[in-house]
């Protein structure tokens, strides 16, 4: 079709689409009727109405009112509630409102029932039972309505239908021919919204089955979310570092699901097992106050899901692979670099308190990690604490192995960028690295600085990028492995020195208080020329015990 002979509402959607998600099914129905699931579950712009950019809403009932009703609220609390969701959008919460108000005559007024010598006008449209007049709903009737409504937001819609055909029949049976008629349209309209499916689980149990795939320094997983039985909707995840199969799938258990407390499914069925997975379970149960179990796909039907998940992981992927080239040439734009960044260098430094100071370097090349290429320095010529002259450390030491890159990122702030300028400049080398750096969000919930800033040289303010931005994702990835590297040079250094240490000899010195003491201090040297009253500020150290160390420590000395 060519373009002119498009819609304009079409064209209009061409020119405002930002990219392009696509999730893999089995066959052509079963894409059909995901597509119709997500569009009633996002309510995008072209299909109804107006997306709204509010994140998270929920629905409330609360059964312990004697005419509950649904409340929109924002967060999940411990007052023993029913709450439902979360939902993409207030548009899709609005949306599923709309349907429960057409389909279930619940009242819509909020807070107490406040008597009224009439009822409001959605009983005379049939949409209330009108509690809030004496006399014309008894509460076992109301909780009756309320308690299908709480079984069609959890999905449970096929018991639900069965029930509602039962109370029609004895309806029918006993002559009351008003009250069967509004059961049948009830179940005609339920049938409307919930049609049958075919992209379905075996039972109809709420449960998340996940797919993974690993790439280089990064892993995608997937997430087909099943509530009652039905498949509701895929999300997809991505995680920095490397690890193999049950590492991805142990953290992304872990890291994922605290976060959706009560409203996590029943159940998680994985492509494999995980280690500790009965420890993770009861620690998932708790957390979240109900019982979870975490399962490896046995079942035909559980494969056949396993097997679209990791489908859809593995496309993610592969998009994301096929995506570097054009990372990297959006990255030379908004940095303004001068040639195409084919090779990326990034150094960390690790230290505590000044103790231990590592410099680390990762290597990317063609935006993919060279671990060959990977470097790790032992900070020898700065004493204390002075991040700048480390890095400048490193850097010079890095120079002296050949080669350059193209572009050497810095994990730090402006000062560390113009430390390293200063450096490059005076060496005066013929072809030196373009420069960066990027600097981490504040970590503070109430602060605005929330994001990664990046600097380049001739700038005065960083180079701010959306938090879902290609190019930030990628910097980010490489700031984090630079990172991951230092920690681990750092951690191994520090478990040598008190392997090593003299402090070992002393009495009632464990290995923890050992490494707290270094870690404070930075040496023995320094644990030695301190008051007892500075040692025993630390937790776990009595003065008597402060005493001991320095007693020892000297007497060895000499």
């Amino acid at each position: 079709m060519r373009t002119q002979e498009l819609s304009d509402r079409i064209k209009l959607l061409l020119r405002s689409a930002h990219g392009l998600d696509v999730f893999v099914t089995n066959n052509e129905n079963e894409a059909f009727i995901l597509e119709r699931n997500l569009i009633k579950k996002w309510m995008p712009k072209f299909n109804i109405v107006l997306r709204d950019d509010k994140q998270y809403p929920l629905l409330r009932i609360d059964p312990k009112e004697p005419y509950p009703t649904i409340a929109v609220v924002r967060r999940i609390k411990n007052d023993q509630a029913l709450y439902f969701g979360p939902y993409s959008s207030a548009n899709s919460m609005r949306e599923a409102l709309r349907v429960i108000h057409k389909v279930f005559p619940i009242r819509k007024c909020k807070g107490p029932i406040k008597p009224r010598s009439r009822p409001c006008v959605n009983f005379q449209m049939k949409r209330c039972l009108g509690p809030c007049q004496s006399g014309l709903v008894d509460v076992q009737t109301y909780n009756t309505l309320v308690r299908h409504v709480v079984a069609f937001l959890q999905g449970k819609v096929k018991g639900l239908v069965e029930e509602l055909k039962q109370e029609m029949h004895k309806a029918s049976e006993t002559l009351e021919f008003e009250k069967a008629a509004i059961l049948r349209d009830r179940i005609k309209a339920i049938q409307r919204v919930v049609e049958p499916q075919s992209v379905t689980s075996s039972g109809l149990e709420d449960k998340d089955v996940i797919g993974i795939s690993l790439g280089e320094g990064h892993t995608h997983v997937v997430v087909m979310a099943i509530r009652g039985g039905i498949l509701q909707n895929l999300t997809s995840h991505r995680l920095t570092g490397s690890s193999t199969l049950e590492e991805g799938l142990e953290a992304f258990v872990k890291q994922y699901y605290p976060s959706l407390g009560p409203i996590a499914p029943g159940k998680i069925v994985l492509p494999a097992k995980i280690s500790e997975i009965g420890e993770i379970e009861d620690w998932l149960s708790e957390f979240c106050q109900k019982h979870i179990s975490i399962k490896e796909a046995k079942d035909s039907a559980e494969k056949r899901l396993i097997r679209m998940a990791m489908n859809n992981a593995k496309r993610l992927m592969e998009e994301w692979e096929n995506k570097k080239e054009q990372v990297l040439l959006e990255l030379q734009r908004y940095l303004h670099l001068r040639r195409y960044p084919k090779k990326i260098e990034c150094v960390d430094i690790s230290n505590l308190f000044g103790s231990q100071a590592v410099g680390s370097i990762v290597c990317f090349v063609d935006g993919r990690p060279n671990k060959s290429q990977y470097k790790s320095f032992i900070i020898k010529g700065v004493q204390g604490i002075d991040d700048y002259s480390m890095m400048r450390e490193v850097v010079l030491r890095r120079i002296k192995h050949g080669e350059l890159p193209d572009l050497l990122l810095l994990d730090g702030g402006k000062g560390h960028l113009n430390a390293v300028y200063s450096l490059l400049r005076d060496l005066n080398l013929p072809d030196p690295p373009e420069l960066a750096s990027i600097a981490k969000g504040s970590q503070d919930s109430s602060s605005e600085e929330k994001e990664d800033k990046i600097y380049v040289l001739g700038r005065k303010d960083p180079i701010k990028l959306s938090k879902s931005h290609p190019v930030l994702h990628f910097l980010m990835s490489i700031r984090d492995e630079a990172h991951r590297r230092a920690i681990q040079l750092h951690r191994k250094r520090s478990l040598k020195e008190i392997k090593d240490s003299s402090l070992k000899k002393i009495p009632h010195l464990g290995p923890k208080r050992i490494k707290l003491l270094l870690s404070h201090f930075g040496s023995v040297e320094a644990i030695k020329d301190s008051p007892p009253e500075e040692l025993a500020k630390l937790p776990g150290i009595s003065l008597r015990l402060a005493q001991s160390i320095i007693h020892f420590l000297t007497q060895e000395k000499t």
